[in-house]
């Protein structure tokens, strides 16, 4: 007991020696010199996540090794330097003389990762097009897309989620089809292009609080539920051709270009309340089936529902519009509002 309480008495006079060796020394720098380095030992502390937060980079060969190997790619706070093609992907098969399917089996999920270069899941192999098919969820939640987004032709088996994202450069989701039954776009902003023309959306798709800076078109899509709430849409935006077979929602949407609804059939209830619309509003040759409500919306230029039809007759209380709007009920005659 003697010899450890010895030891103990030696090593804590050691410490104290060095302890005030060190505090003399400190005392003989400058007070900029001594801020400095009481800021160096104590930042990490006070801020972890300054310190620790920087996002590290990689290269797409090693997400692409993830999937060949079929084990799921989960990804967050990366700087992904090089383009991204999941068409790259080792394995594959024939499905006809014009295809190649790549089936992607693992789980896609990045969080707050920025993509320097291009993303895609489309090519080609010996003049045959390659069509890239997710078997499970695909995920990318608060991304920097910085280059192309190219997901042509691509099938989502699973749900879809790029809420929050940033697209900077032109997108395009053209002619996709997703099985999943929730679909999210919510929050995300577009400054150049967004394109998803002829799509098959088996679910719903959600792009409430968006913020689409170029022209964007959505032309032919037929999906369950629609939702763009408090979307803004800063240039033309095209939805004819659509096919909703729920419900619809563009409730304190902003339009500032020119806005295409004609030919298109929406078969559940459809609420375009508040709606603010800086140019023409085109609804012509169009059917609806359920509850449609107009109510305070704004209609700078006017708003052509010709060779339009509705099941019940539509709400269009406090509407401001440049001229009349002309609306054909099927069960009773034509109403005029003014």
């Amino acid at each position: 007991m003697m010899q450890k309480y010895k030891i103990k008495q030696t090593t804590t006079h050691f410490v104290e020696k060095i302890y005030y060796l060190c505090k003399s020394l400190f005392n003989l720098l400058t007070p900029m010199t001594k801020n400095i380095i009481l800021f160096c030992l104590f930042f990490p502390f006070v801020f972890p996540s300054c310190y620790g937060g920087t996002k590290k980079e990689m290269y797409a060969s090693e997400i692409l090794k993830s999937i060949n190997k079929g084990e799921p790619v989960q990804i967050y706070d990366k700087i992904i330097m090089d383009d991204l093609d999941f068409s790259e992907a080792k394995k594959s098969h024939t499905v006809s003389v014009s295809y190649i399917q790549i089936p992607v089996r693992s789980n896609i999920f990045f969080i707050n990762c920025v993509f320097m270069g291009k993303v895609a899941a489309t090519g080609t192999f010996q003049k045959k097009q390659k069509v890239v098919s997710f078997d499970k969820n695909v995920t990318f939640f608060g991304c920097d897309f910085r280059g192309e987004v190219n997901f042509e032709n691509v099938i989502f088996n699973g749900e879809t989620d790029f809420s929050r994202s940033v697209f900077r450069n032109k997108t395009s989701f053209n002619e996709i089809t997703v099985f999943g039954k929730k679909n999210l776009f919510s929050g995300i902003e577009s400054e150049s292009s967004f394109d998803m023309v002829n799509v098959l959306i088996h679910g719903n798709i959600n792009f409430m609080n968006a913020k689409f800076q170029k022209s964007v078109s959505f032309q032919s899509m037929k999906v369950n539920t629609l939702q763009f709430s408090n979307t803004h849409f800063m240039q033309e935006v095209d939805f004819s051709n659509t096919i909703v077979r729920g419900n619809t929602f563009f409730n304190y949407a902003k339009f500032e270009g020119n806005v295409q609804f004609s030919y298109s059939k929406f078969f559940g209830d459809v609420d375009f309340l508040h709606n603010n619309y800086w140019n023409r509003g085109d609804f012509s040759n169009s059917f609806f089936y359920g509850k449609t409500r107009f109510n305070d919306t704004v209609f700078k230029e006017e708003a052509d529902f010709s060779g339009s039809f509705f099941i019940q007759t539509p709400q269009m209380e406090r509407v401001t519009t440049k001229g009349e709007i002309e609306v054909q009920v099927v069960e009773s005659q034509k109403i005029i509002f003014k």
